[in-house]
């Protein structure tokens, strides 16, 4: 895939979807995706190479329409309101050279006639406002949060009708959602033509209620037939990723790589970063698009770079070693040999001193 240049705004920074290869534009501004978009993608059963149309709707900053383009060969229209998100959705779109594979729209999904047309969509994805207006309790002060979480502007009732209308006899919708407004959902969904033909339920961690839902709807599917799939849990009991999420993250990747790093910046200071792919970090890093303090660092050189068998044990170390003094962490470095021309990297299964510059350019 090819990689371009592409502006970040001083509050945006680069993501990555690991298992898709791609890079996504995030901000501290505006509503993050999290597991919940990654989980709707997995659960979404659309045409891989059937000729289809797919619709991702509340697409935020894209990232469920970027996790689909690797499951179909089909183009994806995605709509969002927000003009911020859309315009991060934009490019991250060219950034990953997905131009000709999805295309992003700003708009209301409740306002798209003459855009896209009625009873001509296959497959619908969507991540919607979790929260009722009245749950006032809850809104966020921040009105792009609210409008990403709250039904603001799309109400449980314009949702679904909305995407009754947009899709074929027998086009499928998916949804994800709380468990707490399943009822909501699937009475309301009644009354608009559309029946529940699959959930799953998500538990954080065994014990714990579910806090999150995914649904199959069907447009004049036939009443009954309901499929309450396997449970999903997200955290083992020594909160770590389970082995069904690692493989939805990072598919046949190996799950252990958790990389603590030392670079040294070209201003002759040391940056020290945590990541599960090093080449693509360090170059993200040299691209300007990485930590804020690399960015006008560049180029920056690999130093030093331990994996762990866990990202909690490779942030303690990377928290520990920022916290040395400059003098203690040149003493480390000269002590196991780390040089700009050769690099040491030490592995699970032992040390490796590379000396490659793929790593380091």
């Amino acid at each position: 895939m090819t990689k371009k240049e592409v502006p970040l705004k001083s509050h945006e920074r680069l993501d990555r979807l690991e298992k898709e290869n791609i890079d996504i534009i995030q901000s501290r501004e505006v509503f993050s995706f999290s597991l919940d978009a990654v989980l709707l993608a997995d659960f979404a059963n659309i045409a891989k190479s059937r000729k289809a149309t797919i619709v991702d709707l509340c697409s935020g900053n894209g990232a469920v329409a970027f996790l689909l383009s690797h499951k179909t060969q089909n183009h994806i229209t995605a709509v969002e309101i927000q003009e911020q998100l859309w315009d991060m959705a934009m490019r991250t779109n060219q950034l990953n050279d997905l131009e000709d594979r999805i295309t992003f729209i700003n708009q209301d999904i409740r306002q798209l006639k003459g855009i896209i047309p009625k009873d001509s969509v296959d497959f619908i994805t969507c991540n919607p406002p979790y929260f009722k207006v009245k749950e006032t309790n809850q809104t966020n002060l921040k009105e792009a949060y609210t409008i990403a979480r709250h039904e603001v502007h799309l109400p449980l009732e314009d949702l679904l009708r909305t995407i009754s209308g947009l899709l074929k006899m027998k086009g499928k919708a998916y949804l994800v959602h709380r468990p707490d407004r399943l009822t909501d959902i699937l009475t309301e969904a009644r009354v608009h033509r559309l029946e529940a033909k699959r959930v799953q339920f998500v538990y954080p961690k065994e014990g714990k209620e579910s806090n999150i839902v995914l649904i199959e709807l069907m447009k004049d599917g036939l009443p009954g037939g309901l499929k309450v799939l396997p449970p999903i849990t997200v955290f083992d009991e020594h909160q770590e990723y389970t082995q069904k999420i690692r493989s939805i993250l990072w598919g046949g990747q190996r799950m252990s790589q958790f990389f603590m790093y030392v670079l040294l910046c070209k201003d002759q200071t040391f940056y020290t970063g945590y990541t599960v792919d090093l080449e693509k970090r360090i170059a993200t890093h040299n691209a300007g698009k990485g930590a804020k303090y690399t960015r006008m660092r560049t180029p920056v050189t690999l130093l030093y770079a331990k994996e762990f068998a866990t990202k909690q044990e490779a942030m303690k170390a990377e928290a520990a070693f920022k916290k040395f003094s400059r003098p203690k962490k040149e003493t480390f470095l000269q002590t196991i040999g780390a040089t700009v021309t050769r690099p040491v990297i030490i592995y699970l299964e032992g040390e490796h001193p590379h000396e490659t510059t793929e790593l380091s350019n």
